[in-house]
């Protein structure tokens, strides 16, 4: 399989959707500034030693437009020498990953940069099996809060169906169904590290925990 990949080391400044291919058990570090002017920092590691590895931040196929497209921060593949496989990881930084809004935007980038992924592996025509690993790195992966969300969609969906029989209001609340149940659905999943994408595939999540440093920065590592 041919990659069309730059050689990364320790002294590469890394581009966001640009090709690297890196050795075993050399790190790179995956950055994301917060509002807060602090930082995320994971480490990153290819433990593998029998395979050619290559990573890249916010991927993005050339024929896509720059503009309104989303993207995971991490898509990272190995190719095993000794196996008929390919490793792929999907991760993205979440410093929280406990509010809606945040689990909402986490699935739009992971499901976009998965179907990209599909994209480039089919398109270099290689038959090897892809397996693929999906995760979140987060400094706080609240589940009881999560849980608790997708119980106030819940209970707002049995109210509303409490009142079917009153015509005026099921025309106005019956629309709202819809994105109600898929709110409630994603974070009863979430909050039991289950992801579901569009295409039906289905992950056991990872979380990838970051601590707090002296600086103030989150840190972490991811061992792929």
């Amino acid at each position: 399989m041919a990659i069309n990949a730059k050689k990364y080391n320790n002294a590469t400044a890394i581009q966001t959707n640009t090709f690297y291919s890196v050795d075993a058990n050399t790190s790179f570090q995956l950055k994301e500034k917060q509002d807060d002017c602090t930082w995320d920092i994971v480490t990153c590691v290819f433990e593998e030693l029998d395979s050619d590895n290559y990573f890249c931040l916010e991927y993005r196929p050339s024929i896509v437009a720059a503009k309104g497209h989303k993207a995971a921060d991490l898509f990272a593949f190995s190719i095993m020498d000794s196996e008929d496989a390919i490793n792929a990881y999907i991760y993205d930084i979440k410093r929280s990953f406990k509010a809606d809004s945040e689990i909402l935007h986490y699935i739009e980038q992971i499901n976009s940069t998965y179907k990209d992924a599909k994209g480039a592996f089919e398109s270099i025509g290689d038959n090897r099996t892809v397996i693929y690993k999906v995760g979140v790195i987060t400094g706080n992966y609240d589940k009881e809060k999560i849980s608790e969300q997708a119980r106030f969609y819940q209970k707002k969906i049995d109210e509303i169906k409490k009142e079917s029989s009153n015509i005026a209001f099921m025309k106005n609340k019956a629309l709202e169904l819809p994105s109600l149940r898929r709110k409630a659905k994603i974070l009863d999943e979430i909050a039991e590290k289950k992801l579901v994408l569009e295409d039906g595939a289905t992950f056991r999540l990872d979380d990838v925990h970051l601590i707090k440093n002296e600086e103030g920065n989150f840190v972490g590592s991811l061992y792929i």
